[in-house]
């Protein structure tokens, strides 16, 4: 029957078998290994958390059988989610990222989503759901594969939005914006962030974009040489070590 543990969440992470936890409410850092006790199937029965889960160690979740075993899309209270693989210089076997991230889909509850070091050279499908509809903060960090940018324009009440080390886009058209009349109908800021094979932000865009923006950085895209027009609601621009400047 236990409910809540207060203590801290790395502490949390080193509970063996915390599957058997099944009224437990709060935040949760999870380490996926290898051995009983430490697959996601021990988060199945976890439908009552609330807060943040975060997961590490996806390195260590070998099918997308493993993967749909967590059933994350069934904890309906969870609020903040990470999923972390623990490196980004790894031997994959094509594609092997990709299926376990497409069977890891958050639930509609979601507001913060981060995902770090995932090497698929696509997002998955979710991603551009309409069930996403109250994500409002996005971090993709150290997707080096990554080679288009999904249509995050049709989230509508994402506010914040930060790509980092994304290594391998090297343009970004409409795809990223979706079909809306109106895409990033709620960002307010937008960071690009160490992609050093961008060249070109732009592309015929439907509808006019970012009409809440505020803020947009551009770090460390050394040869991006076009971006498209900013809305006049934008106030603050930081560019270094672009070709803009």
């Amino acid at each position: 029957n236990l409910r809540h543990l207060n203590i801290a969440t790395r502490f949390i992470a080193q509970v063996s078998g915390i599957g058997r936890l099944v009224n437990l409410q709060g935040s949760v850092e999870f380490h996926v290994k290898k051995g009983v006790g430490c697959t996601l199937e021990e988060l199945k029965g976890l439908k009552d958390l609330r807060g943040k889960l975060k997961i590490k160690g996806l390195d260590n979740v070998l099918s997308k059988e493993a993967a749909s075993k967590a059933e994350l899309y069934k904890k309906r209270h969870l609020r903040e989610l990470s999923l972390e693989w623990n490196s980004a210089s790894r031997n994959l076997v094509l594609d092997a990222d990709a299926v376990i991230l497409e069977n890891l889909q958050p639930p509609s509850s979601i507001k913060v989503l981060n995902i770090k070091r995932y090497q698929g050279a696509i997002c998955p499908s979710w991603l551009q759901l309409p069930s996403l509809k109250q994500l409002q903060s996005l971090d993709l960090i150290n997707c080096r594969n990554l080679e288009i940018l999904p249509p995050l324009g049709l989230l509508p009440s994402l506010k914040y939005l930060c790509m980092k080390e994304l290594c391998t886009v090297n343009q970004i058209g409409h795809e990223f914006y979706g079909d809306d009349d109106v895409p990033f109908p709620s960002l307010i800021m937008l960071v690009f962030d160490d992609f050093p094979s961008l060249f070109d932000w732009s592309g015929e865009v439907k509808g006019n974009p970012f009409p809440h923006l505020q803020k947009l950085t551009l770090k460390d895209c050394p040869n991006l040489v076009q971006v498209p027009p900013l809305p006049p609601s934008v106030s603050d621009v930081t560019m270094e070590r672009t070709a803009l400047i």
